[in-house]
């Protein structure tokens, strides 16, 4: 058999080489992130057409579901390594998707420069993949950061682009399969102490976790979450005695550039962890960055109070009633044990909310619920002032008592203390949105969803209610479609996705959405849930339960 082999394209003065899968002028590498690479490919080949979003994400992130920014993303960096700032390559159509507009040229075998083949980069903001920035490995923990710094394991400090943000994904620590929430919360607390620091970009932990997998690709996982370095670990206890291991890997080439072992009590525990939030905050300092070391909340008096906080909290994560409850039942032991330990009450505060926003009983809805949840919240805050997550559920519980302003300076306390807080975004984003300034929240919720580019399915719903009030209903709808793909049991999904339909004029598909609704939720009347959007504009609260009667839902 014969044939000739499709070894890239060409446009203009770029190759897109697919030999190397790396975008060229004059033989030279332009450097681009896989992904992007990816998008460019499916616009190259389907050059001259019309290619959806839709299209794209499903193509680029399989079974996975993205939100619109990391597509966005990916076309704000092909458009900058081809120096596309009049969109003479790539074309955006409103509503629609993007076209590659410049004519392509298929080529065969490829033959590169000698002087230039493999050799030269030129940068496109990118740190070049064979050469990882010392500004990137500087991010990580304990004596290696310092000793990464001083050994000539780089030979010399590599320059980053102006405006470059360190980033790191923490990933959840492996733990015997009855211990996964000590894992978990040794990672969770790890990642939330890194956040706080404004020049450093950390992936939210329900990206991070879902790479549980110890033998997962490192590059593969760097690439899907956007970070530059990962951390990972493990946690193996024995009566009294822990052993705790960390290890710092470069997502570009897979390599471990640092580890260590700690063996000692599990009363320790506290002290290893405060060790690397310590060495992260003296390698930023060596990078001229004045933030103050994010320091965790201090050790509990009783170490099985801890214990009891750490499964709280994983009972939470997982959203359900009979979870939220546990939390609830673990959470109080916990503050028995030692009532002066903020985070066991900033977990209680969040499992007392759930029931009374969520139809989980007789107290959804109750104001003595809600009070109790304000109040934990209210104590969390108290003993802990630099605690950001407590002062974010200190947020919610006052937006949920419709006690907007101040809903907004305690969220506001909390982005300060913690940048980086995806929890803290998300709930600003709410307390703008039922504020009626609907366009800076979709930009809210946007710059959450970047923290965490796998956030829960909610967040998307949530997401499109702005865009509903906004008119945007094409965009709601697809951020609703997604949402149900990813939880086709979460009402919200099927709720905003009934308005979306219905004002776009899609009969028989909102026919067909109300009939999963009535199957989950069939007690649902728009009263009951005018309960649970809290509007500070009565008008504003009118016009979306208009918007649910002309979808057909009943009063």
């Amino acid at each position: 058999m014969t044939g000739h082999r499709l070894a890239g394209y060409r446009f203009g003065p770029y190759l897109l080489n697919l030999d190397r899968l790396r975008l060229q002028q004059d033989g030279a590498d332009i450097e681009l992130r896989p992904k992007a690479f990816d998008v460019l490919r499916m616009l190259v080949e389907q050059n001259g057409r019309v290619v959806s979003k839709d299209e794209l994400v499903a193509a680029v992130w399989p079974h996975v579901i993205v939100n619109d920014d990391a597509l966005a993303q990916c076309v704000r960096d092909i458009r900058k390594a081809l120096d596309d700032d009049g969109e003479r390559f790539v074309r955006t159509v409103p509503r629609r998707g993007y076209e590659f507009v410049c004519s392509v040229t298929p080529v065969g075998a490829i033959t590169m420069p000698a002087a230039t083949a493999g050799t030269e980069t030129r940068s496109t903001g990118w740190p070049p993949r064979t050469a990882p920035s010392i500004a990137i490995a500087a991010v990580i923990v304990v004596a290696a950061a310092m000793a990464i710094w001083q050994s000539g394991v780089f030979g010399r400090q590599m320059p980053q682009a102006s405006g470059a943000q360190l980033s790191i994904a923490v990933l959840p620590f492996a733990a015997n399969p009855d211990e996964t929430w000590h894992g978990d919360g040794i990672a969770e607390d790890i990642t939330t102490a890194v956040s706080r620091f404004r020049n450093l970009t950390v992936i939210a932990r329900t990206s991070s976790f879902r790479f549980r997998d110890a033998g997962a690709d490192p590059v593969s996982v760097g690439d899907d979450l956007g970070a530059s370095y990962l951390l990972t670990g493990s946690v193996r206890r024995a009566g009294d005695k822990v052993r705790i291991t960390a290890q710092l890997v470069d997502a570009k080439s897979g390599a471990s550039r640092w580890t260590e072992s700690y063996d000692r009590s599990f009363a320790d525990v506290f002290d290893i962890q405060q060790e690397v939030v310590d060495s992260v905050a003296a390698q930023l300092v060596v990078h001229a960055v004045t933030d103050a070391a994010a320091k965790l909340s201090g050790p509990p008096a009783s170490m099985r109070a801890y214990e009891l906080a750490l499964r709280a909290r994983a009972s939470y994560r997982q959203f359900s009633r009979d979870s939220s409850l546990e939390a609830w039942r673990l959470a109080e032991q916990a503050i028995a044990l030692d009532p002066n330990y903020a985070p066991s009450w900033e977990t209680l505060a969040a499992a007392k909310l759930q029931f009374y926003i969520q139809p989980y009983g007789p107290n959804q809805h109750s104001p003595e619920i809600l009070k109790e949840a304000r109040e934990a919240a209210q104590r969390a805050v108290a003993l802990d002032g630099n605690f950001a997550t407590a002062h974010a559920m200190l947020a919610f519980t006052q937006m949920w008592s419709r006690q907007y302003e101040e809903s907004i300076q305690s969220v506001k306390k909390a982005v300060a203390l913690n940048p980086n807080d995806w929890v803290g975004q998300g709930i600003y984003a709410n307390i703008l949105m039922f504020s009626g300034r609907y366009r800076e929240a979709v930009e809210a919720f946007d710059q959450a969803m970047r923290f965490d580019p796998y956030a829960p399915a909610l967040n998307l719903a949530l997401k499109s209610m702005p865009l509903i009030m906004l008119g945007e209903f094409d965009h709601a709808l697809r951020l609703t479609r997604s949402c149900a793909e990813r939880a086709p049991r979460l009402f919200a999904c099927w709720l905003y996705r009934a308005v979306a339909e219905s004002q776009l004029g899609m009969d028989d598909e909102v026919a067909r959405t109300l009939a999963t609704m009535h199957e989950i939720y069939p007690a649902f009347t728009i009263s009951r849930h005018m309960h649970a959007v809290p509007f500070r504009d009565k008008k504003e609260e009118e016009r979306l339960a208009a918007y649910l009667r002309t979808a057909g839902l009943p009063d």
